[in-house]
């Protein structure tokens, strides 16, 4: 969803203290890359307010991989690299989790937006602050309608472009006639 640059707040340049609030595999998706699954993930940042009093949010989507040259898995060797060696990862345990988040100002067609430059993890010393927002989980390999209706709209938005069938994988016949 598109707001207006006149309406925005952009997330201030920095190091901010994070907490991971939403983590959706939203499907099947059109990149500049072809098609391929996404995962979005949402941390809030509870120190950073906006105009109305709310914790500011900042959200990425990535291919979901964790092949070792992927952004998600660059995410996730820096901030939790335990996640990592599990062969069997809890992914919701992430859910509630603290961090840093390097935030850079990107220009795009409608201005300044802000990008995860980096995320790492809390030092032993500093607690997660509070956070306000409901945490969520989706998976569209396990869809659950009740944590779907507590996603974002947006998010929902780019599960539905995809439940039309369209997210299966093109039949290719390997074999010549």
């Amino acid at each position: 969803m598109f707001i207006p640059r006149s309406t925005r707040v952009i997330t201030p340049e920095g190091s901010h203290i994070g907490v991971l609030v939403t983590m959706a595999r939203i499907g099947l998706q059109e990149t500049s890359y072809g098609r391929k699954e996404q995962i979005v993930l949402t941390w809030e940042l509870p120190e950073q307010k906006l105009p109305d009093g709310r914790s500011a949010c900042i959200s990425q989507t990535f291919s979901f991989s964790l092949n070792e040259k992927s952004s998600l898995y660059g995410v996730f060797s820096s901030w939790c690299p335990d996640m990592l060696r599990d062969p069997s990862p809890d992914w919701k345990s992430l859910l509630g989790r603290g961090c840093i988040i390097a935030i850079v100002h990107k220009a795009g067609n409608h201005g300044l937006f802000p990008k995860i430059a980096s995320v790492t993890g809390l030092p032993s010393s500093t607690k997660v602050p509070k956070y306000s927002s409901r945490l969520s989980f989706y998976d569209t390999d396990e869809p659950d309608p009740k944590a779907f209706e507590n996603l974002p709209p947006w998010i929902r938005a780019k599960i539905e472009s995809n439940m039309n069938g369209l997210d299966a994988p093109p039949y290719e016949d390997d074999f010549p006639i």
